[in-house]
């Protein structure tokens, strides 16, 4: 599952690896939810093992993280904090206990400070012989240029939205139209589409745009939204009203069913008419800015649902 869409990838290491030209140092790139975390795991129970989809003890024990030659470290926090990446530089200099080479990873590096990149790059510059360094990144725009320069570039690929689509109808028990609006809603990222399989995502898409249906034609009802919405994720509510609205915005300038996202819902967005679906998408982003300040969302969202009705 974890190479689904990376076999360019898996065939690069596969050479590499063979021809004894393993670089100490790889950044692996992409947008979030492309699978990064979850592609160098395999990777490591490739390097260390030689073997893809093998269930033996070294394999087994780092699908569990509890390979003592496989170290991750990541953190949350805005700036990956200094005291991560001295954890992560002290477990890369423990020579390796089971086998020939020690392999850490080092999730965040596009969120480093001065500080941390340059305690980074002494590592990197000089590593131990036996180690294999990791980096990802959501965002290599933001990866500082001297470390750049010094690993070798992995892009992870999202995946079409037919092969995403192929896939969680075959492996995630969904219909062939849940399955399309999901890959259509997380344009390719298996991660996020994962994610959210294991939520109420479906059913609360079709209450959110069941709801907005029924403002459209009876008016905004605030108690309603509040009871309907309360529990829904803010940012998922957020991203779905930005699809409904780019739907509107797409049948202005004609009626082609097909390039909708939405498509399910083409017979009720064709009877919406909004003349400034541009006004709402800010109104969008001004929320988006105001959960920033802890401001009281689902105020705002009643803002949104009024606009959709006066433009």
């Amino acid at each position: 599952m974890y190479l689904l869409g990376q076999q360019e990838n898996q065939r690069y290491f596969e050479t590499a690896i063979a021809n004894s030209l393993l670089h100490h140092c790889y950044l692996i790139h992409g947008k979030k939810g492309t699978g990064k975390k979850a592609f160098v795991k395999e990777l490591a129970k490739f390097i260390l093992c030689g073997s893809w989809d093998c269930t033996c003890r070294t394999c087994r024990n780092i699908d569990s993280n509890n390979h003592p030659d496989v170290n991750f470290f990541s953190s949350e926090d805005s700036i990956v904090k200094l005291e991560t990446v001295n954890e992560f530089k002290k477990a890369s200099l423990y020579s390796p206990l089971e086998g020939k080479r020690k392999i850490v990873i080092l999730d965040g590096v596009d969120r480093l400070n001065v500080q941390g990149a340059n305690k980074l790059l002494t590592l990197i510059e000089e590593p131990p012989p036996y180690l294999t360094i990791f980096l990802l990144s959501d965002n290599v725009t933001k990866v500082i240029t001297t470390i750049k320069s010094r690993a070798i570039p992995i892009m992870m690929k999202p995946l079409s939205k037919n092969k995403l689509s192929e896939y969680l109808e075959k492996n995630n028990q969904l219909q062939f139209q849940e399955a399309e609006i999901v890959a259509d809603f997380c344009e390719g990222s298996l991660g996020q589409a994962l994610q959210l399989i294991e939520t109420d995502f479906i059913s609360n898409r079709k209450t959110l745009y069941d709801l907005l249906c029924e403002c459209n034609n009876k008016g905004t009802d605030y108690i309603k939204i509040s009871s309907l919405l309360e529990n829904v994720d803010i940012n998922i509510t957020l991203d779905l009203l930005e699809f409904w609205v780019r739907d509107l915005m797409y049948l202005k300038f004609g009626q082609n069913k097909h390039i909708l996202i939405n498509k399910d819902y083409y017979d009720k967005l064709i009877n919406i008419n909004v003349n400034d679906p541009e006004k709402i998408m800010k109104k969008i982003k001004l929320i988006r800015n105001s959960l920033k300040h802890s401001i009281n969302s689902m105020l705002n969202l009643e803002v949104v649902f009024n606009a959709l009705q006066e433009v």
